[in-house]
């Protein structure tokens, strides 16, 4: 057994504003926490908003985490240094919200939010674009570095290890894994066996999955992107497209409500 302790534990309090509604430039990052209810979860400016539909803040938390994280990635042409913005990743688990914000999981608890662990072996640049935390049947998990681990309190037990590289990604009840190898998507099942939904030809690497999608960079100009709702495969074709793509295609999931800026217009033809 493997376990990953928090040596700190960060709370903020629940502020309850019933009277405020956001405007579309402070919601630039929406998820719907549950399908059977309307909250949603926005970030804006050091702020964790709890918002219905309508825009209506129920309540929010000052939350002191970075907006951007840098990191280098290793080029032909030498090293560059990236600044990615950082997302919240909420999951539902066992009647509780449960947040990654770079390698912290934190957990919405008593109009509390607390960090009870870190996620280990986790490279600054995988922490951004898609989360770790996924959550079946009311256990909590998180995968890192070819291992998956269950979250137990604030304490990580190794469940076993992956073989390959793989992501996992989750959208309200939904668990999906891409592994890279394999170039292929599979749903995850309740026991945590697999099922193939579709081949991912090309596929390079992992980009974004939030809020219902997953987009994959190809080894030609386009990207992949999986709809977790209809389990469709999309092929959107762009030459200037950008991986800061986390305003992009969510219209397609009508559940979600999210709006911000669309720095890029995308044709897309069904596979």
């Amino acid at each position: 057994m493997k376990k990953c302790i928090c040596t700190s534990v960060e709370s903020q309090q629940f502020i309850n504003k019933t009277d405020m509604v956001l405007d579309d430039k402070q919601l630039m990052n929406v998820v719907k926490v549950h399908p059977s209810y309307d909250i949603y979860v926005a970030i804006e400016n050091n702020k964790l908003w709890i918002i219905n539909q309508k825009k209506q803040v129920l309540g929010y938390f000052d939350v002191q985490f970075d907006f951007c994280v840098g990191f280098t990635t290793q080029t032909k042409e030498g090293p560059i240094k990236i600044q990615t913005p950082i997302l919240y990743h909420p999951t539902l688990c066992n009647g509780q919200i449960y947040f990654q914000c770079k390698s912290q999981i934190v957990v919405l608890q008593d109009s509390q939010l607390r960090v009870i662990a870190q996620i280990p072996n986790l490279s600054s640049d995988e922490s951004a674009f898609h989360s770790h935390l996924f959550s079946i049947k009311n256990r909590l998990f998180v995968h890192s570095a070819g291992a998956l681990y269950e979250v137990k309190g604030s304490s990580l037990k190794l469940i076993k290890g992956l073989e390959g590289q793989l992501y996992f990604f989750q959208y309200c009840g939904r668990v999906f894994v891409f592994n890279y190898f394999k170039e292929r998507i599979y749903k995850v099942n309740a026991d945590l066996s697999v099922s193939k939904i579709c081949d991912v030809q090309g596929a390079r690497e992992l980009v974004f999955a939030q809020s219902g999608i997953a987009l994959i960079s190809c080894e030609t100009s386009k990207i992949y992107m999986f709809d977790l709702l209809t389990q469709k495969l999309v092929v959107l074709k762009n030459e200037t497209i950008s991986t800061y793509l986390g305003q992009i295609g969510l219209e397609l999931n009508p559940n979600i409500t999210v709006v911000g800026p669309r720095n890029a217009f995308l044709n897309q033809e069904e596979e």
